[in-house]
């Protein structure tokens, strides 16, 4: 068995978005790795009970993972067991009633050894998956829904549109303002 503890931090740029909502990507970022139905979220933290995608049950990984916002950051801490899965037993228990224990036995052991450190990598690769989305939804809301041409075409014809009286000063100024606000 072994212990994983994972401690991450990433610059958070975008400060509307909640735990809560975090917690949401970073579960769907982890069930790239895990099984889909293990990876469950609980009042303040993602649990994972569960063997890793493509590891055939030779290790499961049981964990909690809190992602908490602290001055512009975003924080994650992991702390779980690797244990061998239920092939590693059957293959020990297999071992041990055909008389060839120790082969089987370290085949398991090493197996389980060398994907040790993969949650921990897993761990890592969700996160900065999931800060990477969070500062993109920063980056895409702060994105004006015009663009500067088209922006630049539309104060050109209120322009005209007032120097040739059919705008007044007022509603210009009005209209420029909404058009720069939105």
């Amino acid at each position: 068995m072994a212990f994983i503890e994972v401690h991450e931090a990433e610059v958070l740029t975008n400060n509307t978005i909640t735990e809560e909502e975090i917690l949401k990507m970073f579960q769907s970022h982890l069930v790239n790795y895990y099984d889909d139905d293990s990876v469950n979220i609980n009042s303040d933290h993602v649990k994972i009970s569960s063997g890793l995608k493509g590891m055939w049950e030779w290790g499961v990984v049981e964990a909690e993972a809190k992602i908490r916002i602290q001055n512009g950051q975003l924080l994650l801490n992991a702390k779980g067991t690797v244990k061998l899965g239920k092939l590693a037993w059957f293959f020990c228990v297999l071992g041990f009633l055909t008389g060839v224990f120790m082969v089987f036995f370290l085949c398991a052991a090493v197996l389980n050894f060398s994907s040790k450190d993969n949650p921990i990598k897993y761990f890592k690769q969700a996160f900065k998956a999931t800060a990477q989305e969070v500062n993109q939804i920063s980056v895409s809301n702060n994105i004006p829904s015009t663009s500067t041409k088209e922006l630049m075409d539309e104060l050109e014809q209120l322009a005209s549109m007032k120097d040739r009286g059919i705008l007044t000063l007022n509603e210009f100024n009005l209209q420029k303002k909404q058009l720069l606000e939105s």
